[in-house]
C-alpha cells in the first residue's frame, strides 16, 4: 500500500501548528541510523535529539515512522536557521525490537550528549530504558501508550498519543453508548499492553451496564485466534472489542471473516494503520476503529502530508509520525525558549497548554500526558472514513 492510499486512511486534525512550515527541497533515503540531520553549524555546536526506535525486527514497520517525524521536524528547523543560530542533529540507535537493545541503544546515544530523547513507542521498551532515563534526568517524548510512563515520580515522560486509560474508555463508551452493545467481547494480547487495555475497558463496560461476556487473550506470536473469536462468538457476543497491535489486528479481521463469525468488530488503534491493512485486506470492510489522530483527509494538513511524501517516499504517513513531528517541534520550540538545560526544557514543555499540533491539540498534564482525544472511524472498504472526534478532559 502507498503513503497516498494510508493518507486517505489516516485522516483528521487540528492545524499545523508550531515550528516552521511543512515543506523543504531534499529527499532523504530513509530515517535509519546511518542518517543524521544538522551536521554542522555556524552559530556553535549542533543540539544533539536522540532517538532510539525499531529500524529492523518485528517493530521496524512503526519504528521507522517514529524517525521519520522527528528528522522532518529537524530539516524544517535546520532550513529556517535552526534554533538560537545552532542547527539541530537527530541521532538515531536501532532497538531491534529488544528491551535490552534498547537499553544499549539509549546508552550509546548518551555519549552524544543530547538534550533530550524520543524513545520508542512500545511501552515494553520504553520501561527497559527508565533507569537509564532516570539517571540521565533527560525530557523524554514517546509515543508508547501505557499508563505506567507517565506515572514515574521523576516525571521526565513526555507522551504523544492519548494514554491507553483514556482509549480504553473511550473504546467502551463508543461499543455502549454508539454502536449499541450489550454484550460485547473482548479479545487482547497476554501481556502489560493488552491486560491494561483490556482492564480499563472491562470496568468502564461494567460502569455502564455492558458487561463483557467473554474475555479472550493469546500471545502476539501467535498466528491464529481461531478458537478465542469463536469462543466469543459461542458466548452470544454481539460485539467484538479487539484491543490488539498492528500484526494482530490484521490476524483478527482476516480470521474473523474466514469463519463468517457475523459479529461487528471495534478495534483499537492497531486497526488504523498501513501494517494492518496489507495484513486485513478486504477482511477490514465495516471494522470500527479508534485512533488518536486521523492525518490526512483535513486540507490544513496536506503541506505535512506533502513533506513527509517527498522526505520519506517510503514511510507511510501515519499518526505515529504526526505525534513525533508535534513533539520535535515542541520540544525545538521549548529549547528557543528556556534554552538546553533539560531542567529549563522540562518545565518549559509542562507550560505548553493548546499547542495546535498535526495530530491535534496538545496540552501537557501534571504527569506529561499531552493529546486527549480519539477519533472513532469506519472502514468503508480500503478506505477509512472519520465519524467523530472526542475530547477526554483529565
Amino acid at each position: 500500500m502507498t503513503a497516498a492510499l494510508l493518507l486517505a486512511a489516516l485522516s483528521f486534525v487540528a492545524g499545523c501548528g508550531g515550528g516552521p512550515q511543512s515543506g523543504g527541497a531534499g529527499t532523504q533515503k530513509g530515517p535509519g541510523a546511518a542518517q543524521t540531520t544538522g551536521q554542522a553549524a555556524s552559530g556553535g555546536e549542533p543540539i544533539v535529539i536522540g532517538v532510539v526506535t525499531s529500524l529492523t525486527g518485528p517493530l521496524a514497520a512503526t519504528g521507522v515512522q517514529v524517525a521519520a517525524g522527528v528528522r522532518l521536524a529537524a530539516k524544517e528547523w535546520n532550513e529556517k536557521g535552526g534554533v538560537k543560530g545552532r542547527q539541530v542533529e537527530v541521532v538515531v540507535e536501532d532497538d531491534a525490537g529488544n528491551p535490552s537493545t534498547a537499553v544499549n541503544a539509549f546508552n550509546k546515544i548518551l555519549g552524544r550528549k543530547p538534550v533530550a530523547m524520543f524513545a520508542p513507542t512500545f511501552t515494553p521498551l520504553v520501561m527497559a530504558m527508565y533507569e537509564g532515563i532516570k539517571q540521565a534526568g533527560l525530557p523524554v517524548f514517546t509515543s508508547a501508550t501505557g499508563v505506567p510512563i507517565t506515572k514515574q515520580p521523576e516525571k521526565l515522560f513526555f507522551r504523544l498519543r492519548t494514554n491507553d486509560e483514556k482509549a480504553g474508555r473511550i473504546i467502551a463508551q463508543y461499543a455502549v453508548q454508539e454502536l449499541k452493545a450489550k454484550r460485547p467481547g473482548i479479545l487482547y494480547p497476554n501481556n502489560d499492553y493488552g491486560k491494561g487495555g483490556y482492564q480499563v475497558i472491562k470496568t468502564t463496560l461494567e460502569e455502564l451496564g455492558a458487561p463483557p461476556v467473554a474475555a479472550e487473550t493469546f500471545t502476539q506470536t501467535d498466528k491464529d485466534v481461531s478458537a478465542q473469536l469463536l469462543k466469543i462468538k459461542r458466548a452470544g457476543a454481539d460485539l467484538l472489542i479487539a484491543w490488539t497491535v498492528p500484526a494482530d489486528s490484521g490476524l483478527v479481521a482476516k480470521q474473523a471473516r474466514q469463519l463468517d463469525l457475523g459479529i461487528p468488530i471495534l478495534g483499537g488503534p492497531g486497526f488504523g494503520t498501513e501494517e494492518y491493512l496489507e495484513l486485513a485486506g478486504e477482511a477490514t470492510d465495516g471494522i470500527h476503529v479508534l485512533l488518536d489522530a486521523a492525518v490526512g483527509l483535513d486540507e490544513k494538513t496536506r503541506p505535512f502530508v506533502e513533506a513527509v511524501k517527498k522526505n520519506f517516499p517510503d514511510v507511510p504517513v501515519s499518526f505515529v509520525v504526526s505525534t513525533n513531528y508535534d513533539g520535535a517541534n515542541m520540544l525545538l520550540q521549548a529549547i528557543e525558549k528556556a534554552g538546553t538545560d533539560p531542567a529549563a526544557i522540562r518545565r518549559a514543555l509542562h507550560e505548553v497548554k493548546g499547542y495546535a499540533g498535526v495530530s491535534g491539540p496538545y496540552s501537557f498534564d501534571a504527569d506529561g500526558n499531552g493529546l486527549h482525544q480519539g477519533v472513532l472511524a469506519r472502514w468503508e472498504g480500503r478506505k477509512l472514513v472519520p465519524l467523530k472526534t472526542v475530547n477526554v478532559p483529565d
